[in-house]
């Protein structure tokens, strides 16, 4: 009996194994894919929100030495930072105003030209091609072009309201992360103390180190491109309106900003507008005369300026540079381009920072004695 009870006993115990614990096993798995599945719809639920707080505090680190400076000749945090922002914000507004009415004035002037192009058109249809057409075929189509156009009225509407509520969703989200700039500069110091309260007190140190010198030098690598930037789109100004160029602020402005903050390909697409904007008044020569004055400045740029004014501050490598504007535009379009070098810089002086104080801290305490390190 006992050869065949054993054989059911085992039975019996792996029956009741399965029968307990396959239940068990199946709600905490139940209950992890639930949890999982609640913990990523949260994530995409404010994911949008999670961004605009890690682009704010970029942001709070390229404007915070602007602050600095101010807070120590004895202004308020809150009103420094309310001028520099208003700063930024003012050359912000100048530029779309002007880039605005660049696109509307050449907007008029492609319209004006357009029956000019085709008439050429036609000539070129008939007489090179040998194609018979004139204004007269194309305007006994009127009705049905009229009646083609009327069918795309609706989707025409659905567009215009799209794109009106992607813009107040946009003016929206540029005030929400203009008031988290605000407070994460003004109250910098209150919320680098709660950052690094946790830590003990020797990482609190070099924690508030890592963070001083990753803010210096994010803000000193924006005002050198901005600097850079306000040099390139003065002269460009001034040659252009000596050249008659039609809406010469505008180009002068966008090639300032172009150039300096899109890495490597900014100069080409700086120069390619105010070329085409002089193609398409009509003259050859002066879009020659563009290339000319872009190229000369670059040239001096590169020699003189570009040393002098970023001699002194941390500079991107341009395979960083290129690879974070095209992560920021995938993520958030023309605003994540713009915001994409902020936010490079600052993780790179975060990661310089670190390494450097790391390095400071794995000197010998003998260093400057034993000639390692030159004393001052």
């Amino acid at each position: 009996m006992s050869d065949e009870n054993g054989p059911l006993e085992d039975g019996v115990e792996e029956k009741s194994w399965v029968r307990v614990w396959m239940p068990r096993i199946a709600f905490v798995a139940l209950i992890t894919v639930a949890i999982g599945a609640i913990f990523t719809w949260a994530f995409v639920q404010v994911s949008s929100f999670l961004l605009t707080i890690v682009m704010s505090l970029f942001l709070a680190f390229a404007l915070a030495p602007a602050v600095d400076r101010l807070a120590q000749r004895g202004w308020r945090r809150g009103v420094a930072t309310g001028l520099v922002m208003l700063i930024a914000v003012l050359i912000g507004v100048v530029f779309i105003f002007a880039f605005t009415s660049l696109v509307v004035e050449q907007g008029a002037l492609i319209a004006n030209r357009i029956p000019g192009w085709v008439d050429a058109l036609f000539k070129f249809l008939n007489e090179e091609l040998g194609v018979e057409i004139s204004r007269a075929d194309v305007l006994a189509q009127e009705e049905a072009i009229k009646d083609w156009l009327l069918s795309y009225s609706d989707d025409a509407v659905a567009l215009i309201a799209g794109v009106g509520g992607t813009i107040l969703g946009a003016v929206f989200g540029a005030l929400t992360m203009g008031l988290f700039v605000f407070y994460m500069t003004a109250e910098a110091p209150s919320l680098r103390r709660a950052v690094v309260r946790p830590f003990p007190k020797h990482q609190k140190e070099r924690l508030i180190a890592i963070w001083d010198e990753a803010s210096n030098q994010t803000g000193n690598y924006i005002y050198s491109r901005s600097l850079l930037a306000g040099f390139s789109a003065v002269f460009h100004t001034i040659a252009f309106l000596i050249l008659g160029l039609p809406s010469a602020l505008a180009l002068g402005l966008f090639v300032g900003v172009v150039s300096q903050f899109v890495p490597n390909i900014g100069t080409y697409i700086a120069g390619a507008l105010p070329v085409i904007v002089a193609l398409a008044s009509g003259d050859v020569t002066q879009a020659i005369w563009v290339i000319v004055i872009i190229t000369v400045y670059q040239q001096f740029e590169n020699i003189v300026l570009a040393n002098k004014i970023t001699a002194q501050t941390m500079d991107l490598h341009p395979a960083v540079a290129f690879g974070s504007v095209i992560i920021g535009a995938n993520l958030l379009g023309a605003a994540g381009a713009l915001l994409a070098l902020p936010v490079a810089a600052t993780i790179v002086a975060l990661i310089t920072a670190s390494l450097a104080h790391r390095d400071d801290e794995a000197l010998p305490d003998d260093s400057v004695e034993s000639g390692f390190i030159a004393p001052e």
